[in-house]
């Protein structure tokens, strides 16, 4: 039933997302907000999707941090969900991606007229300035920063590695940053074509002021998001074993 239940969604996923990218191809011709806004209706769609589908919803806290404005978001990264869900709850932020998906055929093209922040992480300090460079241009036009600290997916139980430039983000942009917990992996596993029914949970934290030191503020950082996500992941496996699940 799980099997059938994601071919059905992944078959209408990719109607959904073919059907967008026809109707936005005119947003091409305004602003980055024009094209963000449509990138919205497809995410709005895709968990629209999922929860009809696939029975994964999600269940938001701390709604109030995730309407600041001109600000960093930092997100714990478990899965491919967040990266979408995310984008429908905050109002046009600047998303840090990896260069890759920049230079995607198509995709690539929406994602730099959307106003994303692409970045090569392979270039070391040069891409760290880029990254500020550009993250300074967005907060001007009024946007706030996306960013996922670690860079990639990091599995219930990895020990998580915090990049340096959220550091430097925090540094030199001189803005709060808003910490962001999730269990997400508990219910779209990464590599696992079949998704687990249930609500995912988010928690966007009190933001951390700016004037900390570096160091200070990747602890603080860390401790934050990591406390929160081992708490959420906690209550997931709860909800999963009353469900008769295997929380993994």
């Amino acid at each position: 039933m799980g099997i059938l239940r994601a071919l059905i969604f992944n078959v209408f996923l990719h109607l959904w997302t073919v059907t967008m990218a026809i109707l936005s191809l005119p947003t091409w011709l305004f602003s980055p907000v024009i094209v963000f806004r449509s990138a919205q209706v497809w995410a709005w769609g895709v968990m629209k999707l999922a929860e009809i589908f696939l029975g994964v919803g999600a269940e938001v806290r701390g709604r109030e941090y995730l309407r600041e404005r001109r600000v960093v978001f930092a997100s714990k990264h478990q899965s491919s969900w967040e990266t979408v869900k995310l984008s429908t709850l905050i109002n046009q932020p600047s998303i840090v991606i990896k260069q890759e998906l920049a230079q995607m055929p198509v995709y690539g093209y929406y994602f730099r007229r959307a106003g994303m922040i692409p970045i090569d992480r392979n270039k070391g300090i040069s891409a760290i300035r880029g990254l500020i460079k550009m993250s300074k241009r967005r907060l001007g036009e009024g946007r706030s920063i996306m960013i996922y600290p670690e860079g990639t997916r990091t599995a219930i139980g990895e020990k998580p590695h915090y990049f340096p430039g959220i550091a430097a983000l925090y540094s030199e942009l001189d803005v709060p940053v808003v910490p962001i917990a999730l269990n997400s992996a508990l219910y779209w596993r990464r590599g696992s074509f079949t998704k687990i029914p249930g609500r995912i949970i988010i928690e966007a934290l009190p933001p951390i002021p700016p004037g900390l030191d570096r160091k200070a503020f990747l602890a603080e950082l860390e401790d934050r998001i990591e406390t929160a996500t081992a708490r959420l992941v906690e209550e997931g496996r709860a909800d999963l074993r009353g469900r008769g699940y295997d929380p993994g």
